[in-house]
């Protein structure tokens, strides 16, 4: 079984690369990026794959049994990237097409700004006549440190999320749990496998619960000994202390749609699938901020 994983020069194609490596071992892994030098994996299978470039698309998954198509950045310009990916793992005869999608990204009405592009290629993959599964993963734990830093030192955690929870989920866990639905054998008949072999799956990716920002704030008064209290905002009192700050439109758009996401409850899915693939509890997010203590105060 030839597995190929697409943005593997990013940080979540790089780590579940690594994590195939170690289940299958590099024969069997192959790694697809725009920069090929910025992967180095001895007797690794290292190939250019630019979605700009179909036709060579075509080289990149020749072979391939199994291949994890990486969602890109290029907001505005994805979905034909994503559409012609798709396009080209059909024409290479690709065996299954994992994609890494969002929570609740079928639904029209979820204000999360990254929905649509996800929901258009979700939409290709149904009608390309490829088996595929759509993993829909969590928000990254990871992007809580830049919102916590500054928490801690005004002593105030705001949100326009209101009363909205989400299931985040780090990194290295959702990297170990792809893996695990790549490498299963869908013929062995686990709960995973079963649901890998099923043409257009949904798996939901997230972490072990739901938090709100008041929970947040909670968990930063018990790592730092200090009180750190929650403060809901209304989108428009975001929307002025971003620009105020100087960040770009686009970003403040983007931030403001995923804080309206949350209190509409369109992030806060908790489902057991990664569970199930690591064997073990997914990581918390007091757990992941008790790792990160020294950078609170960054």
């Amino acid at each position: 079984m030839l597995v190929a994983v697409t943005g593997a020069g990013g940080q979540l194609g790089a780590a579940v690369v690594a994590e195939l490596v170690a289940r299958l071992g590099p024969g069997s892994v192959r790694a697809l990026t725009r920069n090929p030098a910025r992967v180095a994996v001895p007797g690794l299978d290292v190939r250019r794959a630019d979605f700009d470039d179909p036709e060579g698309l075509l080289g990149a998954f020749d072979g391939v049994d199994r291949l994890l198509l990486v969602s890109t950045d290029r907001i505005g310009h994805r979905v034909v990237q994503h559409r012609a990916a798709v396009a080209a793992a059909a024409r290479a005869g690709v065996g299954h097409v994992f994609y890494t999608s969002a929570v609740n990204a079928d639904d029209p009405a979820n204000p999360a700004p990254v929905a649509p592009d996800h929901r258009a290629t979700e939409e290709a993959l149904a009608a390309s006549g490829l088996p595929w599964t759509a993993l829909r993963n969590g928000i990254y734990t990871e992007t809580l440190l830049l919102a916590v830093r500054p928490a801690v030192a005004a002593g105030v955690y705001a949100s326009n999320g209101g009363d909205g929870a989400i299931s985040y989920v780090t990194r290295n866990d959702l990297a170990a749990a792809t893996a695990a639905i790549l490498a299963e054998d869908p013929l062995a008949g686990s709960s995973i496998g079963t649901a890998a072999a099923d043409p257009g799956r949904v798996l939901e990716l997230t972490g072990p619960e739901a938090v709100t920002g008041a929970d947040i704030a909670a968990v930063l008064t018990g790592l730092t000994g200090r009180e750190i209290r929650f403060q809901p905002l209304p989108d428009e009192v975001i929307e002025a202390g971003m620009s105020r700050a100087g960040l770009p439109a686009q970003a403040i758009a983007m931030a403001v749609r995923f804080g309206r996401a949350a209190r509409e409850g369109y992030l806060g899915p908790v489902t057991d699938t990664v569970r199930r693939c690591l064997g073990r509890q997914p990581t918390s997010v007091a757990q992941f901020l008790a790792r990160h203590r020294e950078a609170l105060a960054g």
